[in-house]
């Protein structure tokens, strides 16, 4: 910060943001709290600035005790009554330091967050008589306090964690999500996903901005930069699909093409339910059902057809939900619904299938059929009109490469992924079971010289501790397990996706062209050779453990081809 020789307001100089050039009073704690929010400070003077403020509010607190305070905490310390005796600390009460009033005020703020409870929570009359019946030389926060000073730092604190975070985060997606909220103000949130984690980097208000494609991809990387993030280590971009958020993925993924374009599945389905109650009888009934004499039947037909969609739907919205699910869940209902049987609504059934239809279109982009191959269960499924066997492996060494895989490492994955595309050892003596999720039959078919060493070497280690415990003591049995090949990391890369679907769907009801879409499914999906007598498609659980691969010479997918 900046400050000019002359005062501008009142008895205070107005300070200037030597990044942002925004001028403001200079009261110390609207300025710390600029930084916290400026976007135009590099990481590294923000990381540093925060670590010096939150040392310099330490030492004060420490200096702030008082004499009083400082004797009655040694007293406490060395006056420890024995069970007879009885000291004169229990016939009075114990005083609160400030050093831990002021922990006591974060977890009570902490405690409000977390509850979504307002700040009026701490002027609640039997709050306050609680806990002065609890403690009653604790004194209680007031609202400006709490939503000042208090969440400031606690802020502060969390800003100084992130930017740590964020700089060693490697192979996560990104995700941006939109909304309008009461005012009519247009929210953006931006979020860094990463196996079990999600990060929300910040939520900004763009209602003052034209929202066309570049200024959003333009935003969304100045945001994620600024918070500390690498954008050369993401590997996916998650969002919903109108037009100019599909323009901005384009965009970004043009300046980097490690950054896969993904769209939002929860969207789609949505969409699904939505486009089949569009149907013109459906419409009807559900416009006229006090007066319609037959909409219980109409009504239960519309059940069956939208019941296996919603069910899906309720399974995509889980934490553990790949880009395999959304295939799997295509084709679950696309199943389910050719197994009713015709109904009293002519066409009904069929229109349900072809929105279906034209919806997996959607999903046309190569690294959903790599994600469904690699599902062991869905293998044969995956080979398909659409897909073939050796555009799936090409489509695996595209990713590799935009992925940074070097080439012994690209060769070795082109080589496994044939021997498993074909059926070869290991593969030909393992049955995939639907219920075991692919990173464990992946990890347990896979293990590489550098792996087999250091499980060598362990072992060998504790082979030797044990020796050395049975000579100390014979009549023990040491049992050590050994070690386990789950723990191997995967070789290929998938990503992990949370996202909720919008709550209003803005996307008109169209009409869809039947004969046009109704091949689809078995355009994309082999029917034939996945296994028709199987009675449910249980989702399978995808746990991803990737790993930062550094390019040490450039490659290209026909070097790779060749050599094999």
């Amino acid at each position: 910060m900046q400050a000019p020789s002359e005062k501008k307001t009142g008895n205070r100089y107005v300070a200037k943001c030597k990044y942002c050039l925004l001028e403001q009073e200079g009261k110390l704690e609207r300025l710390h709290q600029h930084v916290l929010r400026c976007n135009s400070w590099p990481v590294s003077e923000k990381t540093s600035y925060l670590q010096k403020a939150t040392e310099k509010t330490t030492l004060a607190h420490k200096r702030n005790k008082s004499s009083q305070e400082e004797l009655i905490e040694t007293t406490s310390e060395l006056a420890e009554p024995s069970v007879r005796q009885k000291s004169i600390l229990n016939w009075c009460t114990k005083s609160i330091s400030s050093v831990q009033s002021e922990k006591l005020y974060s977890k009570l703020l902490n405690a409000i967050i977390y509850g979504n409870l307002s700040f009026n929570f701490v002027e609640n009359l039997y709050i306050q008589d609680f806990l002065q019946e609890l403690a009653p030389s604790y004194q209680l926060p007031s609202i400006d306090m709490l939503r000042g000073r208090i969440l400031t730092r606690s802020f502060s604190n969390y800003v100084q964690k992130k930017l740590t975070t964020m700089s060693t985060f490697t192979d996560a997606t990104i995700c941006l999500d939109g909304w309008t909220d009461i005012s009519e103000n247009s929210i953006y949130r931006f979020m860094v996903l990463k196996e079990h984690e999600e990060h929300v980097i910040d939520i900004v208000d763009l209602s003052a901005n034209r929202h066309r494609a570049s200024f959003i991809k333009n935003k969304f990387q100045e945001i994620f930069v600024s918070n500390g993030f690498q954008i050369s280590s993401a590997i996916a971009c998650v969002t919903d699909n109108p037009s100019v958020m599909e323009l901005m993925k384009n965009l970004l993924k043009s300046e980097h093409p490690n950054i896969i374009p993904i769209r939002c599945c929860l969207y789609a389905f949505n969409l699904i339910v939505k486009n089949i109650v569009g149907f013109a009888s459906i419409v009807s009934t559900c416009n006229n059902n006090q007066n319609f004499r037959y909409h219980y039947a109409t009504n239960d037909i519309l059940i069956k057809i939208i019941k296996p969609v919603v069910d899906a739907i309720g399974r995509l919205e889980s934490r553990d939900t790949t880009l395999a699910d959304v295939f799997k869940e295509l084709i679950y209902i696309h199943l389910e619904i050719s197994k009713l049987e015709e109904d009293s609504i002519s066409g009904f059934k069929a229109h349900a299938l072809t929105v279906i239809s034209r919806r997996a279109r959607e999903f046309s982009n190569d690294i959903y059929f790599i994600a469904l191959f690699l599902s062991p269960v869905y293998k044969s499924m995956a080979i398909s009109k659409h897909m073939n066997g050796d555009r799936l492996l090409r489509g695996c060494l595209e990713l590799a490469r935009v992925w940074m895989f070097d080439k012994r490492d690209a060769s070795l994955l082109f080589k496994e992924l044939i021997n498993y595309k074909d059926n070869n050892p290991p593969f030909d003596r393992i049955s995939p079971n639907i219920q075991q999720s692919p990173r464990s039959f992946w990890t347990r078919n896979r293990l590489s010289p550098d792996t087999l060493s250091k499980l060598v070497q362990i072992k060998n280690e504790l082979q030797q501790i044990v020796s050395k415990k049975k000579q100390k003591d014979k009549q023990k049995t040491i049992s050590i397990p050994e070690p386990s090949e789950e723990n191997v990391s995967l070789f290929f890369k998938e990503t992990d996706d949370e996202l909720e679907g919008p709550d209003e769907l803005n996307e008109q009801i169209e009409i869809v062209n039947v004969e046009e879409e109704a091949s689809i499914m078995e355009e994309f999906f082999d029917f034939e050779m996945f296994q028709k007598d199987q009675k449910e498609f249980s989702l399978i659980e995808e746990v991803h453990d990737p790993a930062t691969n550094i390019v040490r010479e450039e490659w290209s997918i026909e070097d790779i081809l060749q050599n094999q």
